[in-house]
């Protein structure tokens, strides 16, 4: 059975689509935004819903979510993260 190969032609740009911030369309980067607080108290801006959650500490810029689920200060798993984080240990420093 000989295998025949087909092209898939390539689309270019068409410039309908909305600018993009760090792969964020710009249409959901401010206005679908909420805020949320950890336990430890470490405040987190959220983009998407379920397990599609995007965090960031409040003050962190775009390019820079909060890669492995975990709160950067206490080490609990982030809502709609199915990770196992350890605990960290809060100093009183």
């Amino acid at each position: 059975m000989a295998a025949t190969a087909t092209a898939i032609p390539s689309r270019p740009p068409t410039g309908d689509l909305p600018p993009r911030l760090d792969g964020i369309p710009a249409t959901q980067t401010a206005s679908a935004t909420s805020r949320w607080e950890c336990a430890c108290g470490l405040a987190y801006r959220v983009l998407g819903r379920g397990r599609h959650r995007i965090y960031w500490p409040e003050s962190a810029p775009p390019g820079e979510p909060v890669i492995d689920g975990c709160c950067l200060r206490c080490g609990r798993t982030l809502p709609g993260k199915q990770r196992h984080c350890p605990q960290r240990q809060l100093s009183d420093a």
